[in-house]
Order: C-alpha cells, then structure tokens, then sequence
C-alpha cells in the first residue's frame, strides 16, 4: 500500500563544480543532523540551548544604572582567611557536628549564604517569588566617586571589572567584601545545574527541582566553589560528605562530581561575556548597551549551535569535558583590565578551549 501512495521528493542540484566533493558531502550530513536535531528537540530541548537562551536573557537583563557604575557592597562581607573563607578540616567537622553546631557556625561565611531566600532560590532558581526575594537582597547602592551620591540602587546581573573584583573587596579592614563576579555566579549558577542534572538524569526540569539529591549538590557548590579560583577551587572539600552527604571527591571536575565543574564553567564563560562592556570610561549607556547586547546574542548563538558542531555528544562528554576545561581554567582574577574571550569546542570524547587575550 506503501508504494501505491503518490510521493513527492525535493531534489536539489550542486552548481558549484568548483566545490571538493567532501565539503559537499559534510554539508549534506550537517543539514541532515540539524533536522534531526529540530525533530528531537520538539519533545525536549538540548539542555546547552536552553543554558544559552536563559542566558542571553540574563545577560540583557542588566540595568542601565548598572551600565555606568559599580556596586557597593558594603554591607554584603565575609570574614576571609587568605581573601578566602578557609577550608573546615575534617576533624573539625566531626567535632562540631557531634556537638550538633550549626552549619553557620561550624562553617562560617559570607551570612546570607545561610539564609532561606538563598535555599529557595537553589532549590527552585525558576520559582519567580524565589528569584525576586533572591534579587531584592542584592539590589544595592552604587560606589560613590567623586561628587556622585550614592542615590541610585541596582541589582544583579552586574558588569565585572577589575575594580569591582580586586579594589573594592578590600576596602574594609578585617574583612572581604563579596564582588560583582561572586554575586553574578550566585545567580547564574542554579539554573545551569539544574538544566544539566535534569539532562544527566533523562528526567524533567520540574522533577529535578524536586530532587533533595541536587538541592545538596547545588548548595554544596554556591557555598563552596564561588570564593576560590584555580586549582584550588577544583579540589573537593571534607564538607562534601560530613555536611550535605555528597560522596567525598578529590577532584570535583571528574567522575560523579563533573557536573559542579561544568555548571561553574559556564558561569564564568557568562561572567566573562560582561567584562567586555565597559570599553573606555568616556563610553556612554548607548555604546555600553549595544556592546551588551551583541555579547548576549554570541553567548545564545554559542550555546545554540555547540553542539551540531561538536557532533552531537552525550551529556556525559559534555559534563566530563567542560569539568576538564574547569580544571584549568586560568579565568579573570589577577589579569588587570585583560579578558578571556573563551569557545568551547566538544570534539569526540575531549572539550577543548581556544582562548585569546582581548
């Protein structure tokens, strides 16, 4: 009955003779992954698209006020050993925890870290109330300089400059002051693991949210993981498993854990898209704004099309490659005025990064 039926086939000739066979071919492989692809994600999206459309949105999202000037944090600090909130060896976890101490004494940092709008918005970063209660603890008076009053009040996504990074963290004595940088992850982060634990797992957006095994792993990694850089940051800490029952990892960007490696990755491959903007300091709102807006929508094209090019791997290449590239991520702090511009490509099995000093 099948053959009976009357078909119809769309047949297109190749009119560049010019053209290497072979580049003929892989285009035709390309178009024809891409159409399965539109297929495939009528049912579920490709969880880099989503990353890469929410964050474009967040990206765009940021203030004009926020364009011109930086935050002022001085009310949001922490005590800092070495800059750092230190590491709680193991001994002393067990300790405190037999004499039942509060996770904010026994691991003490930067307060509203413990507070319930902080827990909400890991739990359930797509929860609008959460989010807003989230922002709202943010929105913050900007730095006073020169004869400026500090009237204007802003809120995250801010833009990271080398001034909001190193400056302005140290101006009160004993303590550090929580940056642009820090308060950017603490936003961007949620919604990034929860995209990838849900497409880890097969399981919905909505189901992942509910899951007590992630509300840990997200917890865990704001807490833990948005302070430090480097190889430092790479290094799983004894609270791992004592306070949030995470099995223990040497290595957080590998294995089980890889998922924590990833999900900061792309955080910081978001935070150094805004460090881009300022250009000089005579630039006004229209040309900070118009360098926004073209790095929101090369994030979103990024995101939308890396995994076509990289040959459509699992989600656990995925994971497993960006924990690597994290691994040696030399990312912002310390660079001066200088930026990353990062591309990831998934290539087989390894994710590489090609990054070119600005």
């Amino acid at each position: 009955m099948f053959f009976a039926e009357e078909t119809v086939v769309k047949v297109s000739w190749v009119k560049d003779f010019q053209e290497p066979v072979p580049n003929i071919l892989n285009a035709c492989t390309i178009l024809s992954k891409n159409l399965s692809k539109i297929k495939r994600e009528s049912v579920r999206k490709d969880p880099f698209s989503v990353i890469g459309t929410f964050g474009s949105k967040l990206l765009k999202s940021v203030q004009e006020d926020s364009l011109m000037h930086r935050p002022d944090f001085s009310e949001h600090y922490y005590k800092g050993g070495n800059k750092f909130p230190a590491v709680v060896a193991k001994k002393e976890l067990e300790q405190g925890l037999k004499k039942r101490m509060a996770f904010k004494e026994l691991l003490p940092m930067y307060s509203f870290l413990y507070s319930d709008e902080f827990e909400a918005y890991c739990k359930n970063p797509f929860d609008v109330a959460a989010k807003k209660a989230f922002l709202e603890n943010f929105e913050v008076p900007v730095m006073t300089e020169g004869d400026l009053v500090a009237e204007k009040h802003i809120r995250p996504p801010f833009l990271v400059s080398w001034k909001s990074m190193a400056c302005d963290a140290s101006l009160d004595a004993g303590v550090q002051r929580v940056t642009s940088e820090m308060v950017n992850k603490w936003l961007f982060i949620p919604p990034i693991m929860h995209q990838l634990y849900a497409a880890q797992n097969n399981i919905q957006i909505e189901q992942a949210s509910k899951t007590m095994a992630l509300h840990d792993i997200v917890l865990y990694t704001m807490r833990h993981h948005v302070h430090q850089f480097g190889m430092l940051n790479c290094r799983g800490q004894p609270c791992m498993w004592e306070c949030y029952k995470i099995p223990m990892a040497s290595v957080i960007t590998l294995g089980t854990t890889n998922i924590i490696g990833a999900s900061l990755f792309v955080a910081e491959m978001m935070n150094v898209a805004l460090t881009r903007i300022h250009g000089e300091d005579r630039d006004g709102v229209e040309e900070r704004q118009a360098r926004l807006n073209a790095e929101a929508s090369s994030l979103a094209k990024m995101y939308d099309t890396i995994s076509s090019y990289s040959n459509y791997p699992s989600i656990s290449v995925c994971l497993e490659s960006l924990g690597k590239v994290q691994s040696v991520n030399p990312f912002l702090h310390g660079i001066s005025e200088s930026t990353y511009n990062t591309v990831v490509f998934f290539y087989s099995q390894e994710c590489y990064t090609m990054q070119m000093l600005n």
